[in-house]
């Protein structure tokens, strides 16, 4: 995601904002440079990257994964984690000035349809519940 972009979602984050990210934190603009505005403006680490695995996410587990990234960071409130005993956070909500970010940094496919309602549950859990309406399994709007 290019610095600019990053830099007005800075801004509306601070203006109050809802900002989600799924299914990652960028770091690099769109020609592969290292940007990491928004990352530091949030001061999360990403610790590491675990591919082919399977999550939990607001307390439904399984949830299979071709890659999820690993956070670490001040004042994050995790609702996702790494399906084995480490307890390593794959998702959060975190309060930032007026506004605060919500972050699944769990790449998985809408392949199924439980996926579907899994998103859907953590959207609602978050108050958010009018962002994803599915006319059918198929078509979104």
């Amino acid at each position: 995601m290019d610095e600019d972009v990053q830099r007005r979602l800075v801004q509306y984050i601070e203006g109050g904002g809802t900002l989600i990210l799924f299914p990652s934190i960028p770091t690099r603009d769109l020609k592969g440079n290292a940007c990491t505005v928004l990352k530091d403006y949030m001061d999360v680490d990403i610790k590491e990257k675990v591919e082919w695995n399977f999550v939990s996410l607001d307390g439904i587990d399984s949830i299979s994964t071709h890659y999820a990234e690993v956070y670490e960071g001040k004042g994050i409130i995790p609702f996702g984690y790494i399906d084995d005993a480490s307890g390593r956070c794959c998702a959060f909500e975190k309060k930032i000035g007026n506004g605060r970010v919500i972050v699944c940094g769990a790449g998985f496919e809408l392949e199924q349809e439980f996926k579907i309602d899994v998103v859907k549950d953590w959207l609602k859990e978050r108050g958010l519940n009018q962002l994803l309406k599915q006319k059918s399994f198929w078509t979104f709007g």
